[in-house]
């Protein structure tokens, strides 16, 4: 802790109250955030500088036009930040004993191997989708039909929910937002026909060539789930078929050996 004023790059950590207009104020204790990073609204970042630790200023702020949030976008608000702390970032030296302080590693080139790996398999992954979205992309084009309203809605009902689930682990009630759920379907529902188009068209393509996951492919992913909670896998199993993730799994097995399937056939295609 350093008794300053804030500056770009700190780390700072407040109690703010936000209060956007015509809804209720939340407030937050102990949150944390460097200015200059873009972790939190630009007028919070701007009130903070110049603050020490016990300072309070009031801003007003607007909340961007295409925000998360629909309830809140392009509204207006005012925010208050007590600064109650302000750290600076002091880098570490990178040696081989900083290196040991971060896991398994022994030397410093230790871990910049480990940091390729990973920056390769983010690479892989992003690789990977973008090909699962070409193949799907194409036989959507290339299949003209129509799904049922009542699995369009059901969908759009599910990415509203996540919505709401969302906005409750970052405290605030979504049943005090002013929600326009006919807007809100309409925004929603090309994107939800969409998505039950490509499930539809996968599970037809899974049954007719027989890609269901075998027991012993379900088992294994069992038991790599319960190795990484470090819980017996009997128990993981129990718990999976009671809430229903057990089928979830098979689902998410099948989906991605179809998508195999179909990436293999794209890339032998003429």
């Amino acid at each position: 802790m350093v008794d300053r004023p804030a500056d770009l790059g700190d780390l700072v950590i407040v109690d703010y109250t936000l209060a956007p207009e015509g809804m209720d104020a939340r407030t937050e204790e102990g949150y944390s955030f460097i200015p200059g990073q873009g972790q939190v609204m630009p007028e919070m970042e701007e009130a903070v500088i110049g603050l020490a630790a016990g300072g309070t200023r009031t801003t007003r702020l607007k909340f961007a036009d295409d925000h998360r949030t629909e309830a809140l976008r392009g509204k207006g608000g005012e925010a208050t930040v007590t600064v109650k702390e302000v750290k600076e970032k002091v880098l570490p030296v990178l040696d081989d004993e900083f290196a040991k302080s971060m896991g398994p590693f022994e030397s410093v080139d230790a871990v910049k191997a480990e940091l390729r790996k990973d920056l390769q398999a983010r690479r892989d992954r992003e690789n990977r989708r973008a090909l699962e979205d070409a193949v799907m992309e194409t036989l959507l084009g290339a299949h003209d039909f129509q799904v049922p309203d009542a699995l369009v809605l059901r969908q759009v009902g599910h990415q509203i929910e996540h919505t709401r689930e969302r906005l409750r682990r970052q405290g605030v009630d979504p049943d005090k937002l002013p929600w326009d759920y006919p807007k809100l379907l309409e925004e929603l529902k090309p994107g939800a026909e969409k998505a039950v188009k490509r499930a539809l068209l996968l599970e037809a393509i899974a049954e007719k060539e027989g890609l269901a996951p075998a027991d012993e492919q379900v088992d294994a992913e069992v038991e790599r789930i319960a190795a990484a909670s470090q819980r017996p896998a009997p128990a993981v199993r129990r718990m999976m078929e009671q809430s229903g993730d057990l089928d979830s799994l098979r689902y998410s097995l099948r989906e991605s050996r179809t998508l195999d399937h179909l990436i293999e056939r794209a890339k032998i295609a003429p």
